[in-house]
């Protein structure tokens, strides 16, 4: 009995490196996908990739990628900082185009740190802190102190 190797079929992309069939999409393509835009993947790497493709296949639309963030207890910027952008990572989770409106936000590219405010801002920050620690609404049940 001889073993027949498959070759995985190479999906096709359009102009902006989606890909056009997404049920061709496999592992091996998006570890592909990833070299070819200089990103290594690990674990939350995929994480992130299937929370998108379970999205995706919930709701047939493009998420707000703060809600995966947000399913995930992670970060705001998240996808940001793991893919370079948000259309990177949906590409490498093999999606279809989702528009020219959502790949328009999703193509901000942005890495976001632990940033130090100048010092205005930091001045602000604190009256607002302060603001907030010292201020105690009074509820109409309530008898003012």
């Amino acid at each position: 009995m001889t073993a027949v190797s498959q070759t995985p079929h190479i999906p096709e992309f359009d102009d902006d490196g989606l890909i056009l069939d997404p049920s061709l999409w496999s592992e091996e393509v998006a570890e592909e996908i990833a070299d070819q835009l200089h990103i290594q993947l690990g674990a939350e790497h995929w994480v992130a990739i299937y929370s998108l493709r379970n999205y995706y296949d919930r709701f047939g639309v493009a998420p707000a990628m703060i809600n995966i963030c947000r399913e995930n207890d992670k970060p705001k910027h998240w996808i940001h900082n793991l893919f370079e952008s948000c259309l990177n990572a949906w590409r490498v989770a093999g999606l279809s185009n989702p528009g020219e409106e959502a790949k328009s936000y999703m193509n901000e590219k942005r890495v976001v740190t632990n940033l130090t405010l100048p010092p205005p801002f930091r001045y602000f920050t604190a009256q607002i802190k302060l603001f907030k620690s010292t201020f105690r609404p009074v509820l109409p049940h309530q008898p003012r102190l």
